[in-house]
């Protein structure tokens, strides 16, 4: 291509553009580098005991948003505190300096929070009961066949009737398993509960009494398989961190027997399931004469 000439005939010089890459400084990248890593760790840091304080927080109050409101706060702060304490002013320099430290602070405070949350290393919630029963052995039989007498409301076997059943009595409880048969003076009770707790369980009591419950705890005992497969109900005993608990008594009198059963795990934690209603107590009948 003919180059363009001026009208005064002096040819037209091309402009030639020529990059010249800018001047890599190793030592202020490092110092840069440096700066920024250890910023991150003060705040991976700083994220622990805020963890330890948002795990307590919602424990206390029942509000995780709670503990994350603080524990921004708390970054806030330290932000301001740097600037205005030792000069480092992280709000006028590079963005990703602001957002990793904000990031590396709330994730380690919320990793934290989980782990201080959750057994070994903090219990807070109490034990769980998800069944009660009664099982019964008859005097007249006297074989060591036990019966199921009376179950909780949501372990009830479903059907027609039992539903209705617990429609028409809100208040109650305990039911028995089958409305015609009831313990009589000489059976010999099993009160059993299924209970559980994450960071295990240091004991499960009963109080008793006709009438009136005493203040007497007994301790009850866990339930083998061999045994469950005596006093269970027909399901297998494959039941995750749960385990039934026992306590055997003879039925010495008429009238109406009132529990109450307190489980306690580890952490000091209790739960209690209590028959406050003469419908969920154990009502023994008089034996039924020889004939």
């Amino acid at each position: 291509m003919a180059k363009k000439v001026r009208k005064d005939g002096e040819r037209k010089e091309e402009k030639k553009v020529v990059f010249e890459p800018p001047e890599f400084n190793e030592r202020e990248y490092l110092t840069e580098q440096l700066y920024s890593l250890r910023l991150n760790l003060l705040f991976v840091l700083m994220g622990i005991p805020m963890g330890f304080l948002w795990a307590n927080v919602a424990a206390v109050t029942g509000s995780t948003i709670l503990g994350l409101g603080i524990v921004i706060g708390v970054y806030a702060g330290a932000v301001y505190g740097l600037r205005f304490g030792i000069g480092i002013d992280i709000l006028t320099g590079p963005k990703k300096t602001i957002a990793s430290t904000f990031l590396m602070f709330i994730m380690t405070a919320l990793a934290f929070s989980v782990l201080f949350s959750n057994p070994p290393v903090m219990d807070n919630t109490p034990p769980s009961i998800t069944d009660v029963m009664v099982d019964f052995d008859s005097n007249l039989t006297d074989d060591g066949e036990w019966e199921i007498l009376m179950r909780h409301k949501d372990n009830l076997y479903s059907n027609k009737s039992n539903r209705q059943r617990i429609k028409d009595n809100k208040d109650q409880t305990m039911f028995l398993h089958n409305e015609s048969i009831n313990a009589e003076v000489g059976d010999e009770l099993a009160i059993m509960i299924r209970a559980a707790d994450a960071s295990g369980l240091r004991g499960v009591w009963v109080e008793y009494g006709y009438d009136t419950i005493d203040s007497a705890k007994r301790p009850m005992v866990r339930l083998t398989e061999a045994e469950w497969k005596v006093m269970g109900d027909g399901q297998d005993y494959a039941l995750v961190g749960e385990h039934y608990y026992q306590y055997q008594l003879p039925a010495t009198r008429s009238g109406n027997l009132y529990y109450r059963i307190i489980v306690e795990d580890m952490a000091g934690h209790t739960k209690t399931f209590e028959t406050e209603v003469s419908e969920d107590s154990i009502y023994i009948a008089e034996p039924t004469p020889e004939t």
